[in-house]
């Protein structure tokens, strides 16, 4: 997101309404000691993020009962949004469309969710007080005195900034995952390493195969010839079936003469005999 205006009405040195423009990349806020440039900071960590290092009241400006912020920004869908909070008699809190004119989250917890995943895109458990004191709104004397602190002090701290406890968690999680793949890794270099040994057999593999077609193409052709072969002397064979056949029809034939002969000399010798007696 990218503030593009802050309006101060009653808000400690601002009276009226005052508006701080923006622009994009660094802004440097100046003024003399007691000009309200700490105000600033405080009015933004006090509408995007709830952060308010003193009380309410004491944030009204003197001898006022109600004072206003007003917090203007481009967001990441580029669509521009106005954060207004509104402390002492009356109080608001909400967040509207300024292009639809829709008010899209009301009270402090709805806005606050609303800033974290649209305006922000920060994870919804991030404690939003933490980050803006710690991180974002750190005043400038105290830019580096969190870094000289005791360690339990800094890890407090920065732990929760840098999610540490998250990442270790993630890690831990992790890691039954990683000797998982670990394990699959080492399945498939031996896999890879015995595909290797068998590519390294496909020439000979190949040139047995060549021999193997060439004596398939060879016997093939044999095959056809033979085939051809075969035809031809099942016609021959037709042929001398049908000659065999007409050969027991003529050896009957014989056979049948033969008998006929016979029976025709029996009856001239006794036609004979008859005529000699």
């Amino acid at each position: 997101m990218r503030i593009i205006s802050l309006d101060l009405q009653n808000i400690k040195s601002y009276h009226d309404s005052t508006q701080i423009q923006f622009t994009s990349g660094l802004n440097a806020v100046c003024g003399l000691n007691g000009s309200g440039k700490t105000t600033v900071l405080e009015a933004i960590g006090y509408a995007l993020f709830d952060f308010l290092p003193y009380n309410r009241q004491a944030f009204i400006r003197e001898g006022e009962k109600t004072g206003t912020i007003r917090l203007r920004f481009l967001a990441e869908d580029d669509r521009e949004y106005e954060i207004v909070r509104k402390i002492g008699s009356g109080p608001q809190y909400y967040v509207v469309d300024l292009e639809t004119e829709i008010k899209l989250a009301d009270r402090a917890p709805d806005v606050l969710a609303w800033v974290q995943t649209y305006a922000l895109g920060i994870d919804a458990q991030t404690d939003m007080e933490a980050l803006f004191k710690n991180a974002v709104g750190v005043p400038q004397g105290l830019m580096t005195s969190d870094f000289l602190g005791a360690p339990g002090t800094r890890k407090s701290i920065f732990d929760p900034l840098l999610r540490v406890e998250e990442y270790r968690r993630a890690f831990e999680e992790l890691r039954e995952t990683m000797t998982y793949l670990r394990e699959q890794s080492s399945r498939a270099e031996v896999e890879i390493a015995r595909l290797e040994s068998e590519t390294d057999r496909i020439p000979a593999v190949q040139e047995n195969v060549d021999q193997y077609g060439a004596q398939v193409r060879a016997g093939t052709g044999r095959i056809e010839s033979l085939t051809a072969s075969l035809t031809a002397l099942e016609a021959r064979q037709a042929a001398l079936d049908a000659v065999q056949a007409r050969l027991v029809e003529l050896d009957g034939e014989y056979k049948g003469a033969i008998y006929d002969v016979g029976r025709f000399g029996d009856a001239h010798r006794l036609a004979q005999e008859r005529l000699e007696s």
